[in-house]
């Protein structure tokens, strides 16, 4: 048998497979999805969020910037951005057609793909941990959601 850092690596990864890291990120102010909830940006090949930074510059980031799929590492305030997008996914009412962190198309009841969702099933967990919104709150603007 041969060594190699990959196979060390996947058992380093074994051994901390379930540790979830919620880290609050004291650089950013405010995070959020757009001019509306429903907003669906997109930024290098992923879904991406309008984020205010504490010394006021707004930028669009990318969701890899908050979420560490590789550590399992979450910034705590992108969970309840997650939360309504897996909330408006399930209910039908998004525009997204593509997966939130690649470029594959996603699940119809689902914000991922199918691909995405068997490798970040430790993200269901926290969603719900997220601000809850009722569909009635969700669905206020529906007439005028941006095409």
């Amino acid at each position: 048998m041969t060594c190699s850092p990959y196979l060390l690596d996947r058992v380093e990864f074994k051994e901390n497979e379930n540790k979830i890291c919620i880290y609050q990120d004291t650089q950013v102010k405010k995070i959020h999805n757009g001019n509306y909830w429903y907003s669906s940006i997109r930024k290098d090949y992923q879904r991406a969020v309008i984020v205010e930074w504490q010394n006021k510059v707004i930028t669009t980031e990318p969701i890899s910037t908050f979420v560490n799929t590789i550590e399992k590492r979450i910034c705590d305030k992108i969970i309840p951005i997650i939360n309504n997008w897996k909330i408006a996914a399930n209910e039908g009412i998004t525009n997204a057609n593509l997966c939130s962190f690649c470029c594959n198309l996603r699940m119809s009841d689902d914000h991922l793909c199918e691909i995405c969702n068997r490798d970040l099933k430790w993200l269901d967990a926290l969603c719900n941990r997220g601000k809850k919104r009722n569909i009635s709150e969700l669905l206020e603007n529906f007439e005028s959601m941006e095409i």
